[in-house]
Formats: structure tokens, sequence, C-alpha cells
């Protein structure tokens, strides 16, 4: 993305190599992520996306960081958020 090439990022891509399609989920404004993280449904997996991104978002806004779970095969579509879980503060 040539508005923000380098970190912090403010999105997850999916690539589908095999229909050359690319899918993208937004934090939104003025939040941010890290690494995200693939977590497996199980153990008997059919699909290669068939789990969940973990990933932890920053919003500068509000100074506060949240744990953010989107399922795989959603990323691109507006109910991709499974859940948003605000990390506790000391």
């Amino acid at each position: 993305r040539r508005e923000l090439p380098h970190f912090p990022f403010d999105m997850v891509v999916k690539f589908d190599l095999e229909l050359n399609i690319v899918r993208t989920w937004h934090t939104g404004a003025r939040r941010f992520v890290g690494e995200p993280m693939f977590v497996p449904r199980s153990s008997n997996v059919e699909d290669e996306d068939c789990g969940y991104i973990v990933v932890v978002e920053y919003a500068v806004s509000v100074k506060r960081c949240y744990l953010v779970i989107l399922d795989a095969k959603k990323i691109g579509e507006s109910d991709a958020v499974v859940a948003r879980l605000a990390v506790p503060r000391n």
C-alpha cells in the first residue's frame, strides 16, 4: 500500500495464489496491527484457511490494545471479525 508501505500496518492481507485474488481486512482509522498468527480450527483441517487469524490491534485515539480474532475464510468480508477483546491495563 503506497500510503503506508512500512510499519505500522493497518490491515491483514489474504492471498489466494490459486485464484490470484487478494482480500483485506482493515482496522479502521488510527488503528494498527502487529504480526498476525493463524490458528487452525482443528487438527483435521481440509482447507488451508479453515481457522482463525489472531492479531493485536492498537487504537491510537484511546491508547488501548485489543486482541482481534478473525475468521480466516471471511477475510475481505464485513463479518470477518469473530471477537475483539480489550487487553486489560495494569
